[in-house]
Order: C-alpha cells, then structure tokens, then sequence
C-alpha cells in the first residue's frame, strides 16, 4: 500500500516537472519571437491557464510562418543567382 502511494507521488513529481518545463519553453519562444505584445501576452496566458487546448491552438493559428516563407525564398533566389554565374563563367562542359 505504501508502494502504491510512493509510486503515484514518484509519477505525480515527474508529470509536474515535464508540465512546467514544457510550458516554461513554449513561453519563452513566444517571447522571443519578436511579435506584437498585443498577441503575445494572450498567447502566454492561454498556454498558462489551459497549456492543452493552449498549446493545440497555438500549434494550429498563433505560428507566424510567413517571416520564413520569405527568408527561404530569398535564400533559394541567391543560391540559384551564384550557381548560374557560375555556370555561365565555367562555359561550355
């Protein structure tokens, strides 16, 4: 009996420590996103107060991957710029 109960608070320690580090994380990348304070602080609150449903929505509608989208772009054009100078300048294969 007393097993039992050492194990269940064993197990009730570990889940409380993986919540709060998870939710530690998630609050820090959306701090550091460098986002509109008017769309952050709700975000943290709603994964402070409900960290499930918080995180599925946040997963779902509060990632901005427009910032990203771009960066590859351009990244993709001026990769694309220097392989055909450099095509162009070795000539004929």
């Amino acid at each position: 009996m007393l097993a039992a109960i050492h194990i269940q608070l064993i197990v009730g320690t570990i889940f409380i420590i993986l919540y709060s580090v998870t939710i530690l994380g998630l609050v820090l990348v959306i701090i550091t996103e460098n986002r509109n304070p008017l769309k952050t602080i709700p975000w943290v609150i709603v994964l402070l107060l409900a960290p499930g449903i918080g995180l599925l929505f946040y997963f779902f509608f509060g990632q901005d991957n427009r910032k990203q989208r771009i960066i590859s772009r351009r990244t993709y054009k001026r990769i694309m710029k220097i392989t055909s100078r450099r095509l162009r300048s070795s000539g004929p294969l």
